[in-house]
């Protein structure tokens, strides 16, 4: 997708959630603190492997998926369209230990698993560093997403260096885990600090 086609993209999403309420979002602390690390790494290209998921997010309130009711109560926040929710807690630390944060909290990290869903997510969450669940354990550009899901949907994210991945990334030859940084796709070395974003399914899913 063009540059100019994804700011327009976000802009729209800003727009209606200002209508919907999901505008108003809310982010608290869960779990325990932890020494913020440094996040540089050597670029590179390879195919990135994989197949696709579902997407997610779900608001406080009223409403549900398929009939049933669901909630995110703050500090979590949603998207109203499918049910599922996300937390940025205030925890700081190795991918494993946010991904701890997140399953006590009862998700894991984040998929973005759809252009749809990254879109929501990415206008969403504060500006800094967070981890996703997607991870390559072997480095070489074969990325999973630790709740499971297919990675890959539609051909999201197979391509190196194109949306939604930054310029130059993944990188390759070590293990690596994936991370948002500054709206975009970026591969970090897992026991580096940084904020995390969790994910919830509603129940049954």
């Amino acid at each position: 997708m063009p540059r100019a086609a994804w700011l327009a993209a976000l802009s729209a999403t800003a727009a209606c959630n200002a209508v919907s309420g999901v505008g108003d979002l809310h982010f608290g602390a869960i779990g325990g603190g932890g020494s913020a690390g440094s996040a540089s790494s050597a670029s590179g290209t390879s195919a990135v492997g994989g197949g696709g998921g579902s997407t997610g997010a779900g608001l406080g309130g009223q409403g549900g998926i398929g009939g049933r009711p669901f909630s995110c109560d703050a500090p979590a926040f949603g998207d109203p369209t499918t049910g599922h929710c996300y937390l940025a807690p205030g925890a700081v630390g190795s991918w494993s230990k946010l991904r701890t944060v997140c399953q006590d909290w009862g998700g894991d990290l984040a998929a973005l698993s759809s252009e749809s869903e990254f879109v929501f997510v990415v206008e969403a969450i504060p500006g800094t560093n967070h981890w996703l669940g997607g991870s390559d354990d072997d480095g070489d550009g074969t990325y999973v997403w630790s709740n499971g899901e297919r990675w890959g949907a539609n051909n999201w994210a197979l391509e190196p260096g194109k949306y939604p991945w930054a310029q130059g990334q993944p990188n390759l030859g070590n293990p690596v885990c994936l991370q948002v940084k500054l709206g975009a796709f970026d591969s970090e070395q897992c026991d580096n600090g940084n904020s995390g974003l969790c994910e919830r399914l509603p129940e049954g899913m």
